[in-house]
């Protein structure tokens, strides 16, 4: 994982993103040609804008209180998808490469860990009392769609639909 900055301004109104631009580092990194790509935003309790950029791979962070601040992120392996605030203040990231990612986003987000999956997983929520994941996947190769609960470790405990 690559770690990367740069500056992002916000409709104060609505605090959504209204620009994100991003400083690549000096590397070799392939960013999208067409920019940013912002599909799925949650704000910690303590203030901070986690959002998935699938346009670079990115999971990105900023401060919401703040109209234009200095962004960070975490450059990720696979496109990013959706976003869960877990009990422990992490967060948990679907991954369109069958996996997903744990960070911390406390400081500067890095990855703690990550597991793969057996499906791919396109949304996640969490169940904040026992810590467990509640993952959505659709019709697909691997298996019909279904709504599951799921561990921290990947494994499915409980299908809830399908």
């Amino acid at each position: 994982c690559v770690c990367v900055s740069g500056t992002m301004a916000f409709d104060p109104m609505t605090c959504v993103p209204s620009r994100v631009f991003v400083t690549r580092p000096d590397t070799d990194d392939d960013t999208r040609a067409d920019g940013p790509w912002v599909h799925s935003i949650l704000v910690t309790p303590d203030g901070r804008l986690v959002m998935c950029d699938g346009g670079n791979s990115m999971v990105k962070v900023a401060d919401v209180d703040t109209p234009t601040t200095t962004l960070q992120a975490v450059k990720l392996n696979s496109t990013p998808g959706k976003l869960a605030l877990l009990r422990d203040g992490q967060v948990a990231v679907t991954a369109l490469e069958k996996r997903i990612y744990f960070l911390d986003v406390s400081g500067p987000p890095n990855v703690v860990s990550h597991v793969q999956t057996a499906r791919l997983y396109y949304g996640v929520g969490s169940v904040m009392e026992d810590d467990t994941l509640i993952v959505v996947c659709v019709n697909d190769s691997d298996g019909p769609a279904g709504v599951y609960v799921m561990s921290r470790g990947g494994v499915v405990l409980k299908t809830l639909a399908d």
